[in-house]
């Protein structure tokens, strides 16, 4: 439904707008294959919301083979050229059960060690960035003890969230969950582990903003609409991630907007796909005229 200029329905923003300024620069490519020199691969998948699924299959299948990449998300008023990564993490505090009323003289309370490991762990230093900023804890979870039965909690089980930028890696993210725990004193008493999951976790990438890629997408972006093209630095992931890292290739995100994503009635404007549709096409002629 279109009113005022906004297309209103589920998915109006994300992803429709962005799938049909895809399709609109492929209708336009094949009924034009003369005027470019290579190949244009188009990916649609599911799953980005979760666990990337669909990309990561493409990945295993040996699939996207490509030298740059534009993801169309949602982001019309910039282009995003570096993401944050993001790890889960699990952490076990062990204590030493007793019954409640021998206690604190007897056994030691789990929930109290990691009630103090979870606010040493949200202190914790992070790398810096010159434009992803920083990486984050978060503490997202605990749960411990049993308040049917008169002991001592023996156990206190953490959820930690963690996005991270260049340089910050799982392994060096544990190190510093146990060395924060050796501080408090509870060396040998604390298990962390990378929370298991069927996909890989997403890793902090940044293309470069001069990059010919880069470039090109904002003088076209220009030419179409006459403005500026900002480049952003994303706090969160999205499969970006994945063709940066796993994959080495250049990407930038950009891509029709609107409003109220993942919401009752979400929008899009049909103003922006035209505009991207158009400036895609005009991106994909330059990168694969052989002038990069």
């Amino acid at each position: 439904t279109e009113i005022d200029g906004k297309v209103y329905g589920r998915g109006a923003m994300d992803m429709k707008g962005g799938l049909s300024a895809i399709l609109k620069t492929l209708t336009y490519y094949a009924a034009h294959l003369d005027e470019i020199n290579g190949k244009i691969l188009a990916c649609f998948v599911a799953d980005e919301e979760g666990l990337s699924k669909g990309t990561y299959q493409l990945v295993a299948e040996d699939v996207i083979h490509a030298d740059y990449a534009i993801m169309g998300e949602c982001r019309y008023d910039n282009v995003a050229v570096g993401f944050r990564g993001r790890y889960s993490f699990e952490v076990t505090v062990h204590g030493q059960t007793a019954h409640a009323s021998h206690y604190p003289e007897v056994g030691e309370n789990a929930l109290i060690s990691g009630g103090r490991l979870a606010a040493a762990i949200e202190a914790l230093p992070t790398l810096q960035h010159p434009h992803l900023k920083h990486g984050t804890w978060c503490v997202r979870y605990m749960e411990g003890g049993n308040p049917g039965t008169l002991v001592v909690p023996e156990k206190c089980y953490l959820f930690v969230d963690r996005y991270v930028v260049p340089g910050e890696t799982d392994e060096i993210c544990i190190a510093q969950i146990m060395e924060a725990a050796e501080q408090l004193g509870l060396s040998g008493k604390v298990d962390v582990r990378l929370k298991p999951r069927k996909s890989p976790y997403m890793q902090s990438f940044a293309v470069e903003e001069d990059h010919s890629l880069v470039k090109i997408l904002q003088e076209e972006f220009y030419f179409v609409t006459g403005k500026d093209l900002p480049c952003a630095y994303d706090a969160s992931v999205c499969d970006s991630n994945i063709l940066a890292v796993s994959l080495g290739i250049p990407v930038v995100t950009f891509g029709p907007s609107g409003g109220n994503m993942h919401g009752d009635n979400e929008y899009g404007y049909a103003w922006q796909v035209k505009n991207c549709g158009e400036v895609y096409r005009r991106t994909v002629a330059r990168l694969l005229s052989g002038e990069v």
